[in-house]
């Protein structure tokens, strides 16, 4: 059968009640796999808290030594680092506050949460190079223009795409030829309307749904959930264009280009409001390909 004609139940489309029970039941499948680590669900709820001091946070996180040494990590990366390093947990929350500290346990814990799972239908190595790649450039463009937005822009950009992993997890061999399509078409398809076809519903759905099984800040839910359609976005608008404008050039440093018509069309509103410009195009990926280089090794190894 021809991938555009396989089987999706014209219910998934069109009858909501139906449409929301099937992104739930995605949601609940992959969360056996994709489980948030509670030493990350203890630190982000005691960080929300005002009272509760960096002690606790600190001795929270010391109950995954990993997630509180990538923690550390990212404190001292270049994108997070100010005046004075950061060699304990405690400190690295005196320096850089909660906020900072609170999108960078979400952030280190996804990577940590999606190691598991049987991802064949994509390069794993591929699909977080475009996530680093969109992290990056989000990040850049907040602290040119949208400084309020550089602290959470990082975590944003690296978990636009989680519902992919979702899709993944739920059905290889669909998510497998949703790719196909989308190279068969040159990339002119994007990702989302290819899966849509195959699934009745995109990565988007059900990412944000995955993220708000987890608990996660609801401007991280809007943007997993909208980057694909800004427009449509119910709140964070500035951060969901941000992610937005941030995913279609990310495809540039995928690619190794320069030329803006090179990317996949960017909202021109959205365009606009962070003053995206072929001529300063290259200096703002050169900047983001140094910052992938250091932020891979903290977030990997």
């Amino acid at each position: 059968m021809d991938s555009m004609e396989q089987g999706v139940n014209p219910k998934s489309t069109g009858d909501s009640a139906f449409r929301k029970a099937r992104i739930d039941a995605m949601v609940a499948t992959a969360g056996k796999v994709m489980v948030f680590p509670q030493a990350g669900l203890r630190a982000l709820q005691l960080l929300e808290n005002l009272n509760a001091d960096s002690a606790a946070v600190a001795k929270a996180l010391a109950l995954d030594p990993a997630l509180s040494a990538g923690v550390l990590r990212l404190a001292n990366s270049a994108i997070f680092r100010r005046a004075a390093p950061a060699d304990t947990v405690e400190k690295a929350l005196f320096v850089l506050g909660r906020s900072v500290v609170s999108n960078m346990v979400i952030g280190y814990s996804v990577v940590k949460t999606c190691e598991k799972g049987d991802y064949r239908a994509i390069q794993l190595e591929d699909y977080w190079r475009h996530s680093l790649a969109c992290s990056v450039l989000a990040s850049e463009l907040a602290r040119r223009s949208r400084p309020e937005l550089k602290e959470i822009a990082f975590t944003a950009g690296l978990l636009h795409d989680i519902g992919q992993l979702a899709l993944m997890l739920n059905d290889p061999e669909a998510m497998r030829e949703a790719f196909e399509l989308v190279e068969e078409s040159g990339d002119e398809l994007d990702m989302h309307v290819a899966e849509t076809r195959f699934f009745g519903l995109n990565h988007c759905d059900v990412g944000g749904e995955l993220a708000r099984s987890w608990q996660l800040p609801e401007a991280l839910v809007d943007v997993i959930r909208w980057h694909h359609t800004p427009l449509e976005a119910p709140g964070n608008a500035e951060l969901v264009a941000l992610v937005h404008v941030a995913n279609r050039l990310a495809v540039l440093i995928e690619i190794d280009s320069l030329d803006l018509a090179d990317a996949p069309a960017i909202e021109p509103s959205c365009a606009a409001m962070f003053e995206i410009r072929q001529e300063g195009l290259p200096e703002l990926l050169e900047v983001a390909k140094l910052n992938m280089q250091e932020m891979q090794s903290q977030l990997f190894g």
